[in-house]
């Protein structure tokens, strides 16, 4: 019907004056309940009939084991079941003008409600140690985030930011909700229905707007980091050449001799950056004791900052995580160049057999900028990358 109504119960279940109070304001506006869907929306449509009024009974069991007798009986008494509000409690519709009111028993309304009430404190009792809990670890998380640098949390992690202070503003303001309500529950008569205010209504608008628009905040977020934001290359987005020199170039014997399965190419997706990764390993070597290596190992990794300032202090930042000193160097085309020739230690760490083939036991670093490109190259093998990096990596 083109007239119909849908509105959200801006009420708990068990705030059932509210409830009932609610309802009746929509009968002085000419509507008539006619259903509750499973997401706790009310339906209406415009009456056809004289005046009616809403109540809710709210049943001791749960099972609906008794809802035929409870239906039949309250029949008599002059009241339609209309919908159930939870398996709890059913709304009934009077269907004459002096129809009995029914759940006029303060206390045995009370005893139900009180054990709902007493849940919920349990719930909240749990609940702040769990978000307590929650904001200890995440603080432990991005303290390990910054422990990397400020411009590489910038980069690769500042979208967690609006997720987790999205999600702790939803939690928080639940649990603010929870307990005013469960406070102003304590001090109120059920059956007197007056709570149902003009004011109250639009204040558990707010609220409840609130929470769901933080939670669909915090959810859009969440879909375009997992559409957008990939850094797990899960929607194989295409990947450019390389565009440095590739192993076939540094060393045509190794390349040869590189099982094709060996070789891997991926694609990560950040939101202040883009990143290509390019790998190309020798045929896995097995020792005594179970050990393995490769003979060489070549990689590339370039990195795109979208905010182009941030190229410099983040690259300084990442070469002084490293324990070996860097050596400047310069490279045609490159605002610059670091280079590092470091101990791989794979002697002193693996112990060798007797008929064990020695590993290579140094290894090559190099870190090239463009503007805000970022190119990343680790090699060892059998060439001297110093001698040829204006040869190889020079534009």
């Amino acid at each position: 019907m083109s007239n119909s109504v849908t509105e959200r119960i801006p009420y708990d279940w068990f705030e059932i004056d509210a409830i009932e109070g609610w309802l009746d304001e929509h009968v002085r506006q000419g509507l008539h309940l006619v259903n509750i869907t499973p997401l706790k929306r009310a339906e209406f449509e415009p009456a056809t009939g004289s005046l009616t009024r809403y109540r809710i009974h709210v049943k001791e069991e749960k099972d609906g084991s008794r809802d035929e007798e409870y239906h039949e009986t309250f029949r008599e008494l002059g009241w339609e079941f209309v919908a159930e509000l939870n398996d709890q409690a059913d709304i009934y519709q009077a269907i004459r003008p002096d129809a009995v009111e029914i759940n006029t028993d303060e206390e045995v309304l009370r005893s139900v409600i009180d054990r709902v009430v007493r849940n919920r404190r349990i719930l909240i009792a749990v609940y702040i140690p769990f978000i307590l809990y929650w904001c200890y670890q995440q603080f432990k998380q991005f303290s390990g985030y910054l422990e990397q640098g400020v411009y590489s949390f910038l980069i690769h992690e500042v979208i967690l930011v609006p997720l987790v202070l999205g999600l702790f503003s939803a939690w928080i303001t639940l649990l603010v909700a929870a307990i005013r309500n469960l406070r102003k529950i304590k001090h109120r008569r059920l059956l007197d229905r007056d709570f149902h205010t003009t004011a109250e209504h639009k204040r558990r608008k707010r609220q409840n707007r609130s929470v769901f628009l933080i939670y669909g905040t915090v959810l859009a977020l969440c879909f375009l980091g997992l559409l957008f934001f990939d850094g797990n290359n899960r929607f194989h987005f295409p990947t450019p050449p390389c565009p440095v020199a590739d192993l076939s170039k540094v060393n045509a014997e190794e390349f040869a001799q590189m099982p094709y399965d060996r070789s891997h190419d991926s694609r990560g997706n950040y939101l202040l950056s883009t990143s290509y990764h390019y790998s190309r390993n020798g045929e896995t070597i097995h020792m005594e004791n179970n050990r393995v290596y490769t003979p060489f190992s070549y990689s590339v990794g370039v990195h795109k900052i979208h905010i182009e300032a941030w190229a410099v202090p983040y690259l300084h930042e990442t070469l002084a995580h490293y324990d070996d000193p860097w050596q400047q160097v310069d490279i045609s085309g490159w605002d610059e160049a670091w280079y590092q020739l470091y101990d791989r230690n794979f002697v002193h760490d693996l112990p060798l057999g007797e008929n064990d083939p020695i590993p290579p036991d140094t290894g090559h670093r190099l870190y090239l900028l463009d503007g805000n490109t970022i190119v990343y190259i680790s090699y060892y093998g059998a060439t001297d990358l110093y001698p040829r990096l204006q040869e190889l990596y020079g534009r």
